[in-house]
């Protein structure tokens, strides 16, 4: 996964309601981390855990 498709998968995820694409990288992928880690406001229904959890989970662990 890159980094534009994590942004794709957020940006869709989220309706479309948070501008993802217009935040800095290192904001961005500091929400995500927060948000993989419980420490939003947001939390991960089951269609977000179904299809996105472990592939985002991977990314982190590959790229980070």
């Amino acid at each position: 996964m890159t980094y534009k498709e994590l942004v794709n998968i957020f940006e869709e995820s989220f309706n479309y309601r948070l501008d993802f694409k217009n935040w800095s990288k290192k904001q961005f992928i500091n929400f995500v981390k927060d948000f993989m880690n419980g420490k939003t406001e947001y939390y991960k229904d089951d269609n977000f855990i179904k299809q996105y959890d472990d592939k985002i989970k991977r990314y982190f662990t590959n790229s980070y």
